[in-house]
């Protein structure tokens, strides 16, 4: 499989895509500064004729261009899956500090009207978000996203700030609020009858369509950072040899054609497991394992679905009898 489509980082740092969107984008970040302790300001005072989600969404443009964080690639299958967890699992478990962009495959991930391409998020100090030191002075740490639909948003309504002609831009969904010592569950809950914003009000409905949107991110944090985490770097396509590449292709593996660098998350979730000669496929099944002081005891336990790898000469061996 060839990953192939833009991905939106690629537009933020000026690799690929439109070429007039590309330069539209180095205008509005190129109109953002940054004073530590102080926060983001416009460098431009025409930047207040945007509306406040592009705002957000630029300002996350701004900052994942400063850090180049990690772009992380989701398979349709596992989004699918992952965006229905929903267990008690504590806020506490996401990471102190997490930046990254999350890119879906194609028709993944939708909210109330839209699909959804892809989102930055951003998990840590409120003082590196949006919002004005003060305002969350209680908080730790906060959770900020800016998301961006398949769909095109409104012209773009400062194109004379940028001086370029309008442009289609793509339509943005964000989300700030404060991670409190509560569930998962319960914060999503809450967030039902506030705003997606520092808790103003919001007339959306149905809000649960979006807060589907948000859970899967959680979960896709929470994810790349536990134990065991399916995570499988992917150079670009122009960075490998053609011995490489040609290895690439015939072991299945997936060609990252975009000009940035992914990590795929779950690549093998619920794809067909290739036959080889020296493994075999071992099914879920029960069995009663030996337990307890000198395994004087038993229990019944459930053994998950592996491949098991034999020895070259056992092979050999079973061939000729």
């Amino acid at each position: 499989m060839r990953i192939q489509r833009v991905i939106h980082p690629e537009i933020v740092i000026d690799k690929r895509g439109d070429r007039d969107v590309r330069a539209a984008y180095k205008k509005f970040i190129e109109g953002i500064g940054y004073v530590e302790g102080e926060g983001y300001y416009a460098k431009n005072p025409l930047w207040q004729a945007l509306d406040p989600n592009l705002k957000e969404h630029f300002l996350f443009c701004w900052k994942f261009k400063q850090e180049r964080p990690p772009v992380y690639y989701v398979p349709k299958d596992f989004a699918e899956a992952i965006s229905r967890v929903d267990r008690d699992i504590p806020v506490d478990l996401l990471p102190k500090r997490f930046f990254g962009y999350f890119a879906f495959a194609e028709g993944s991930v939708f909210d109330e009207s839209e699909e959804i391409q892809g989102a930055y998020v951003y998990v840590g100090p409120p003082e590196e978000t949006s919002i004005k030191l003060g305002l969350l002075e209680t908080a730790s740490t906060c959770l900020w996203v800016s998301y961006c639909c398949k769909a095109r948003g409104a012209q773009d309504p400062a194109h004379f700030f940028t001086g370029l002609p309008p442009l289609d831009i793509p339509a943005v969904g964000r989300l700030l609020i404060e991670l409190k010592p509560e569930k998962v569950a319960e914060m999503l809950k809450d967030l039902e009858v506030k705003d997606y914003l520092l808790g103003q009000t919001l007339n959306l409905d149905p809000k649960s369509a979006r807060n589907v949107v948000y859970r899967t991110l959680i979960n896709l944090v929470l994810y790349v950072h536990s134990v065991d985490a399916d995570l499988i770097k992917t150079p670009t396509h122009n960075h490998l040899s053609n011995r490489e590449r040609s290895q690439r292709v015939q072991s299945g593996k997936p060609i990252n054609e975009c000009t940035v660098p992914l990590t795929l998350v779950s690549w093998n979730y619920q794809k067909p497991i290739l036959y080889q000669v020296d493994s075999a496929v071992v099914n879920t099944h029960m069995r009663f394992q030996r337990c307890g002081p000198g395994l004087t005891q038993v229990k019944l336990i459930w053994v998950k679905e592996h491949v098991r790898h034999f020895q070259k000469d056992s092979i050999t061996q079973s061939l000729e009898n």
